[in-house]
């Protein structure tokens, strides 16, 4: 299965300079699945076939830059991108603790991601190409989804998905229903219809079914409020997202270590319950657990910025907080705590003011009609859902950091694309 994997993304590389966006849909196709399509080894890295595909076309486009630059329309926020692949580089680089596991938490956390934006931004700037990414997505996460719901009735327990994370197969799931509900809100054959809809409740209910404490409440509030902002005063979203940030941020700085939690915790372990029982949700023992085992990385990632808050520590810190400060997961919990850990206040600050040039960027609704400004919105809100999402459960692999700026390059791409239709 290796040499087949390998020499997939090795004939997509020649691919790359003559089909470039079959590449890109391909990759698009394989992304729920990747981790059970197996993976090659270079050296201790270990490459699926989603991100090697994404390399090979993102290094194929690099060969063309020049040429693709005229042909697509730059904003402010692929600068801004840019700068924030820099920071983080400088802060690869600048601590080399454990050089391969920072370069592959680097490879998750930022290069293969953004390079995901810019590939969408490069290629899909029309209408044919947006709906045919969206289709590729709808179909790939119902297909997706159908395997959880599978999986569920087999182990009556919360679904862990083709990505083998119940966080990452909602992330997904999540951009697959919206984006069948972006494709609806414009459609207007009925049999059309009749199919995204039954894409968006197979969607939904495998959102349902990884049983996140998180997704589900976002999904069912977090589009009402945007859609209120947006029908009030657009201009306010920017500021909307601020707060957002901020308090999702900050919210783990008041936290204590939760004793009773982590009690909790510990006796799941020594009784062997499953966390991804379906009582998950509604038990107090198991909420208390989840709690638990949050607070303690909140409260020894806090200690460790607050002794080096400029700079932060770079790629490896994590897997030092695990190894020798009893770290349940390679991961803080949060992703404004995992970003001053990697990048301090530089990285901080810069990300929060990224997310701010983007909503401000696709909250700028003066260029688009009424249907075109409200389906605009379907994709602001989906970045809205994810950031939630990882307030509490951070960015920690792959899937769900692709998810992201998945979603990103969506809300942006739809807005271009209406604006210069």
């Amino acid at each position: 299965m290796e040499i087949i994997i390998f020499c997939v993304v090795a004939l997509s590389f020649f691919i790359s300079f003559f089909s470039p966006r079959i590449v890109l849909l391909v990759s698009i196709a394989v992304f729920p699945f990747y981790k059970i399509l197996g993976t090659f080894s270079i050296s201790e890295a270990e490459i699926s076939i989603f991100d090697g595909l994404i390399m090979v076309l993102f290094i194929a486009t690099l060969m063309k830059l020049p040429i693709m630059l005229k042909r697509v329309k730059i904003i402010r926020l692929d600068f801004v991108m840019v700068f924030w692949v820099i920071i983080n580089l400088f802060s690869f680089l600048f601590y080399r603790d454990d050089l391969i596991y920072g370069l592959n938490i680097f490879r998750n956390f930022v290069a293969i991601p953004t390079a995901l934006y810019f590939l969408i931004r490069f290629y899909v700037t029309d209408i044919k190409t947006m709906n045919w990414l969206l289709w590729v997505i709808i179909i790939s996460t119902s297909i997706m989804s159908v395997m959880g719901c599978v999986e569920f009735l087999h182990t009556h327990l919360r679904i862990s998905s083709t990505l083998d994370a119940g966080h990452a197969g909602s992330v997904v799931m999540t951009i697959g229903m919206f984006s069948g509900v972006y494709l609806f809100a414009r459609e207007s054959r009925i049999r059309i219809r009749s199919v995204l809809l039954l894409s968006i409740f197979l969607n939904f209910v495998g959102v349902v079914l990884g049983l996140g404490r998180i997704m589900i409440p976002a999904i069912i509030v977090l589009p009402f409020v945007i859609l209120f902002i947006k029908k009030s005063s657009p201009s306010m979203l920017p500021l909307f997202m601020a707060f957002f940030l901020l308090a999702g941020f900050a919210a783990p700085l008041k936290v204590k270590i939760y004793d009773e939690g982590i009690k909790a915790f510990q006796k799941q372990q020594r009784q062997g319950i499953d966390p991804r029982q379906i009582d998950r949700v509604t038990d107090m023992g198991q909420t208390k657990a989840a709690l638990g085992v949050r607070t303690l990385p909140y409260y020894k990632s806090i200690d460790f910025i607050v002794e080096r808050p400029i700079l932060g520590y770079g790629y490896s810190i994590h897997k030092y907080l695990k190894e020798h400060k009893g770290f349940p997961l390679a991961h803080s919990h949060n992703v404004g705590l995992d970003i001053l850990l990697r990048t301090g206040f530089i990285g901080f600050i810069y990300f929060v003011c990224l997310m701010l040039v983007f909503t401000r960027y696709v909250s700028d609704q003066t260029s688009l009609s009424g249907k075109s400004s409200d389906s605009s919105m379907i994709f602001i809100s989906l970045v809205f859902i994810i950031l939630a999402n990882s307030f509490a459960n951070s960015m920690p692999n792959l899937a769900i950091c692709c998810g992201f700026w998945l979603s990103i390059a969506l809300a942006v791409t739809a807005k271009t694309i209406l604006s210069d239709k």
